[in-house]
């Protein structure tokens, strides 16, 4: 058959019915002396039908041969579009290392044959193996390089990579670029007629992260509307998006009838096991969220099943695509060695936790009975109470760690952007960390170089927290005498508006082996076990350090030697501060700003306060009359806003307020004392005092017309720190 034959025998059964389509290109392929451009093309036209079947595995096994032999073939742009379908096929069952392999080779084709127009394409691509895997910082990067060449590209190119772009903007809480994303593939692209299912799949997500309740109810319609008719990637993705969102908002009715097309889906292609293994562990999601154990196990034993229809598979093509086979069967060996020392990570990590809640709370009991009997010793009481205070400390800091982790794993946690000082936050770091070394004997040092900014746009708790859980490894594990240095630098700023610091913590401590180095950002891990070792943590620190700072777009390099010490090096970038003044710190600001935070902000100072819980209430009294202060509490909100209307000019000089209290909670008390008739409840300063905790718990504050954010347990400190950046607040504003 010549080609001529071959491009009207293909436009002929166009028309036919789909295995007729393919009993042709099966033909056209069995000819051995098919020259390469009928057989290239025959190759995509026979694969492409069973990848719109969604039956992406036999897709990909009817290119492997090409695959194996491309380097014969003369070029044809049919070349790159195989190569492209077995990277998205592959990537529809999951295997994105594999799937980005056949993109890289389709990209080198493009760049040898100098096909500028496909560049966009290829990045693309890669970008979406990526976001698969959500590793969203190279998935930009990619979407970046696209971006740059769709000068050279189409229409449908440009509505993708900025559909595509939007979901990585979603990701990582930058909703407005999302958003102007999401318009720029609709507006100047033309998105929703060219890719009206991605552009529903998409803004199911965008509006459902935005709360737009209306657009996100439109699109998650128009998508159950069209499943039927959409192709089986897209089938895929649209399914995933619509049992996350569903599942997030415990609509668990839409979450069944989900489940019951994804199950129908897998009644018609029962060999994609890929496939089927997403589809169970989308189940065993929703099993797990519901408490339903027994659906747990099904789905387990239905995933087990899949597995052995996978490694069923690879054997019987080992003889002929060998090296397909030990790559796949290395990173299935690589999967099970993950989940053997994840499993076992996790058991070493309960059995840590049992350790160290069990250590602080045996204390707390058995010091509180030693008090019993030793109320007329005042030096023992005095002793006994510091050793509560530093149990209990710790007992909360190993709940905050459990927390944090669980906000991070679920894809919640988000930045609190606000102006900020950086000298103060170095400060109250130093404050911390200063005893915990001198408690030990080391030596502990803060230098500034050349830093020239410190009026800056960022996250100060979650800034803090990567600061103080580095800084507070290095004491755990640094010996006496040692010593402990943080280094602190602005490098030359690469963006307009915004400036580049480094943050080096360097020990003289026990140090790391390379391969616990490797491995010191992974949950779980500690270097000792407490069982046998003093040094406790829940091993969840690094883990979340590490995804503060990939939060805040930044990173984190270690460098380690075992009875050496460790170097560890933080680069992080942030918004300069227009409202604030530039001028350079050095270290001896560092001193004075410490010696002024020992100076009692709360000496003086009368509270009106909103707590409902009278053991808390008579705590919070208590603490405040400790450093001087005075306050009167209220049981809840309404009470609040109802005695406020009659306070006095300097009568108080701020007000506490709880969030979660009966009859009227504090966001609404807030909101009804900016609005009151009594003028002073414009400019009084409102401090929530809560139990909750994480960034959305602070944005709400604010968002209510708050001024700060404590959490609880109240700590004195802590509430300084915030009434003095109140203070400075107010003074600045007088000044301007």
């Amino acid at each position: 058959m010549d080609h001529n034959t071959f491009l009207q025998e293909k436009e002929r059964v166009a028309g036919l019915s789909v295995q007729e389509q393919k009993d042709f290109f099966a033909r056209v392929l069995e000819e051995e002396q098919a020259e390469s451009a009928i057989r290239l093309q025959a190759y995509f036209g026979y694969a492409v039908l069973f990848y719109y079947e969604g039956n992406f595995r036999r897709a990909r096994e009817i290119l492997e041969p090409f695959a194996f032999s491309y380097q014969s073939y003369e070029y044809i742009p049919e070349m790159i579009s195989c190569f492209n379908l077995m990277g998205v096929a592959s990537q529809c069952e999951g295997e994105y290392v594999l799937s980005r392999y056949f993109y890289n080779l389709a990209l080198r084709i493009v760049e040898e044959q100098k096909e500028t127009h496909y560049l966009a394409y290829e990045y693309n691509n890669i970008s979406l193996t990526y976001i698969a895997e959500q590793n969203y910082e190279t998935a930009l990067q990619y979407i970046q390089k696209a971006e740059a060449c769709l000068s050279e590209s189409d229409e449908k190119m440009g509505a993708y990579i900025y559909l595509n772009k939007s979901d990585i903007y979603r990701y990582f809480g930058r909703l407005e670029e999302a958003v102007e994303a999401y318009e720029t593939s609709i507006r100047e692209y033309n998105g929703r007629e060219i890719l009206p299912d991605d552009t529903l799949i998409c803004g199911i997500s965008l509006f459902h992260s935005l709360g737009d309740q209306e657009k996100y109810a439109a699109c998650m319609q128009k998508v159950l509307d069209q499943l039927g008719d959409m192709y089986a990637s897209e089938f895929i993705d649209a399914c995933k998006m619509v049992f996350e969102c569903s599942l997030q908002d415990e609509n668990y009715e839409l979450v069944d009838t989900i489940i019951e097309k994804m199950d129908d889906y897998m009644q018609l292609h029962p060999g994609e096991n890929k496939v089927g293994l997403r589809v169970e562990e989308v189940k065993y999601i929703y099993a797990k969220k519901i408490g339903d154990r027994d659906a747990m196990l099904a789905a387990m034993e239905k995933k087990n099943y899949y597995y052995s229809q996978i490694v069923s598979r690879l054997e019987k093509q080992r003889t002929t695509t060998m090296d397909e086979y030990l790559e796949i069967n290395r990173h299935l060996q690589e999967a099970v060695q993950n989940a053997i020392q994840a499993n076992h990570a996790k058991s070493r990590f309960l059995a840590n936790m049992s350790h160290d809640i069990r250590t602080p709370m045996n204390a707390i009991v058995g010091i509180t009975s030693l008090m019993e009997h030793s109320l007329h010793d005042p030096e023992k009481l005095e002793n006994y109470l510091s050793k509560i205070q530093l149990s209990s400390r710790h007992m909360l800091g190993l709940v905050n760690d459990l927390l944090d982790m669980n906000k991070i794993e679920n894809g919640a946690a988000c930045l609190n952007l606000e102006p900020v000082k950086l000298l103060e936050q170095i400060a109250q770091v130093d404050d911390i960390i200063s005893p915990q070394a001198a408690e030990k004997n080391q030596k502990f040092e803060i230098h500034c170089l050349h830093v020239e900014h410190e009026n800056l746009i960022l996250d100060a708790t979650r800034f803090c927290q990567v600061l103080l859980n580095v800084l507070s490894n290095s004491v755990k594990y640094t010996p006496a005498g040692g010593s402990i240095r943080l280094d602190i630098e602005e490098m030359p700023g690469k963006k307009t508006n915004r400036a580049e610091y480094s943050f080096t913590v360097t020990d003289t401590g026990i140090g790391m082996d390379q391969e616990l180095v490797q491995h010191i950002f992974d949950p779980f891990i500690r270097g000792e076990d407490s069982v046998v070792n003093k040094i406790q943590g829940t091993g969840l620190g690094m883990a979340i350090t590490k995804n503060i700072v990939d939060l805040m777009e930044g990173s984190i390099e270690v460098e380690s030697q075992i009875n050496r010490g460790s170097r560890i090096t933080i680069l992080l970038e942030f918004a300069l501060d227009p409202a604030g003044d530039t001028h350079s710190m050095a270290d001896g600001q560092i001193s004075s700003e410490k010696k002024e935070m020992t100076e009692s902000a709360l000496q003086g100072m009368r509270f009106l306060c909103a707590e409902d819980n009278e053991l808390n209430a008579e705590i919070l009294t208590a603490m405040l009359e400790i450093a001087g202060a005075s306050c009167i509490v209220y049981p809840d909100g309404e009470h609040i806003v109802r005695v406020f209307e009659t306070v006095k000019e300097g009568e108080y000089d701020a007000i506490l307020m709880d969030v979660q209290m009966p009859n009227m909670n504090g966001y609404e008390a807030t909101r009804r004392i900016r609005s009151s008739k009594n003028t002073l409840g414009q400019t009084i300063p409102i401090i929530a005092m809560t139990a909750n905790a994480f960034a959305d718990d602070v944005k709400n504050s604010f968002a209510a017309g708050m001024n700060a954010h404590v959490s609880k347990p109240i700590d004195l400190v802590v509430l300084e720190r915030a009434i003095r950046r109140l203070v400075k607040q107010k003074n600045t504003e007088r000044q301007i």
